[in-house]
């Protein structure tokens, strides 16, 4: 079964090839201008939009665009383009929890508690001091036992 969007998909991949990158936040709504602007691209969009709908196309032109670019959207502003009311500004992936390339290197230590001194553990491990600095000297405050 074919796809039902595949000519918006069609149209937003050829309109993408004629945009200058990198894209910006604003790609969905310079796709849409750039339609608006072309009589072939027009044409082509309000025939999908006969067929489908325009929430469908508008929708499908958005999420192809997003998916082409390899972005994701954060949240709906007013369109430029008269062919929408609003779309998605799209910013970059980010991935968590994920392994540093070599390129990179490991990842750094990252302070916890950069105002006061860091929890130590006895070799023993059965308690621990915490350590609170008070002018030029380090004084014992309290002692946690296990």
């Amino acid at each position: 079964m074919p796809n039902r969007t595949q000519g918006v998909r069609t149209l937003v991949e050829e309109v993408l090839a004629t945009l200058p990158t990198p894209y910006s936040e604003d790609v969905i709504d310079e796709v849409f201008l750039a339609i608006e602007a072309n009589p072939t691209w027009l044409t082509d969009y309000r025939v999908l939009c006969n067929d489908l709908g325009v929430t469908v196309v508008n929708q499908a032109v958005g999420s192809r665009t997003s998916k082409a670019v390899g972005r994701t959207g954060n949240h709906q502003v007013p369109a430029r383009s008269k062919l929408a009311k609003s779309y998605s500004k799209l910013y970059p992936v980010v991935v968590l929890n994920r392994k540093a390339t070599v390129a990179e290197g490991p990842a750094g230590l990252l302070p916890l508690h950069a105002e006061r001194a860091p929890l130590r553990v006895d070799e023993g491990g059965a308690s621990a001091s915490v350590r609170v600095a008070s002018a030029s000297t380090w004084s014992s405050s309290s002692t946690i036992t296990a």
